[in-house]
């Protein structure tokens, strides 16, 4: 972990960049006690009805409106071996900037331990409101069948014979 603080004329600007190797946020954060048996279990399947997908739609508005810091920040990280959800993650890396309620994501980078990746980065003009989004995301996996079995996606129309898979996803205008 290593840091800066940068007394501003009109906002103070934090910068801070975390890296390391081994990380289990399950652990840390409680999710599971550090069981991966346990995390694997208590993980929903997307796209299932009664997953309280609307919940936490109005909640991560609820708290977007809310969230203002009394600083810039600047916040890089360089993870591996990292465990989170029940997934193990190869690599995660990312370089984010918020700037009043300006959010930049330089990049935002995953690897799993399936090989798969996915790739984030853009900007939200006024986070609060979800105005002025200009997001590109990348994904690429090895095994899609798998990776869609893994989140609760039936595969029964995939046809036979397709494995790998890549998705350029540009998102522009209010979320």
């Amino acid at each position: 972990l290593s840091g800066q603080y940068m007394p501003g004329k009109v906002r103070d600007r934090i910068k801070a960049t975390v890296s390391g190797d081994g990380i289990d946020l399950d652990e840390l954060m409680g999710l599971s006690g550090g069981n991966k048996e346990d995390s694997a279990a208590k993980k929903k399947p997307a796209g299932k009805s009664g997953d309280g997908g609307s919940d936490f739609s109005a909640s991560l508005r609820e708290t977007l409106q809310k969230f203002q810091l009394p600083f810039d920040l600047d916040f890089g990280w360089s993870l591996t071996g990292l465990r989170y959800g029940g997934r193990s993650y190869d690599s995660a890396s990312g370089q984010i900037a918020l700037a009043g309620s300006k959010l930049a994501v330089t990049s935002f980078k995953a690897k799993d331990s399936a090989g798969n990746t996915l790739s984030l980065s853009g900007d939200v003009a006024e986070l609060p409101s979800l105005k002025g989004v200009d997001v590109t995301v990348q994904a690429a996996t090895q095994d899609f069948p798998a990776l869609m079995q893994e989140f609760g996606v039936k595969t029964s129309g995939v046809p036979e014979g397709v494995k790998g898979g890549e998705a350029l996803v540009s998102l522009r205008g209010k979320a």
